[in-house]
């Protein structure tokens, strides 16, 4: 039996990237870069709200950089939720971050679909989810205002790999 070596290099956005290096020299199979809790998701959004490129965390071209050179290598692959409310931007960015470092031929796979926001009234009204508040049992409707955003935990299954059927 093979071993698999994971090794958590973040565990939140303002984490150094530095963190990594001793990490990535050690060899391990996966790096996993956690950057995200609900409060970090509203910054994110406030980030967005000032500029529509934004609403992944800035941090995480500095972390591919040092990343990067063992992903090419095919000793590392990188795992992150850095993407936030902006995940498509962020891949963006990871291109990038790759072409300043002159590196091409690697795959960098997106997850999306966790953003719900423009589902939010036929979810409610059509489909019957309550959206009561955690803490005071307040009703959807007791909102201050609109959301400005709204995101469905997807779990670990979209980042499965996809293997091709075999004859």
């Amino acid at each position: 039996m093979s071993k698999i070596r994971v090794a958590g290099g973040q565990g939140f956005y303002g984490d150094t990237p530095s963190a990594v290096d001793a990490l990535l020299a050690e060899g391990v199979d996966y790096l996993c870069l956690e950057a995200l809790a609900e409060l970090t998701l509203a910054i994110l959004q406030k980030d967005r709200q000032k500029d529509e490129t934004r609403g992944f965390t800035r941090d995480l071209p500095a972390y591919l950089a040092r990343a990067l050179p063992f992903v090419v290598d095919g000793r590392t692959k990188v795992i992150t939720n850095a993407g936030g409310i902006n995940p498509t931007a962020a891949a963006h960015a990871a291109v990038e971050t790759a072409r300043a470092l002159g590196i091409s031929g690697i795959k960098i796979a997106t997850v999306v679909g966790d953003d719900v926001l423009g589902r939010l009234d036929d979810l409610h009204t059509q489909h019957g989810q309550a959206f009561t508040h955690n803490d005071t049992g307040a009703a959807f409707s007791e909102l201050p205002g609109p959301a400005l955003f709204a995101s469905a935990y997807l779990g670990a299954r979209p980042t499965r790999s996809r293997r091709e059927p075999t004859s």
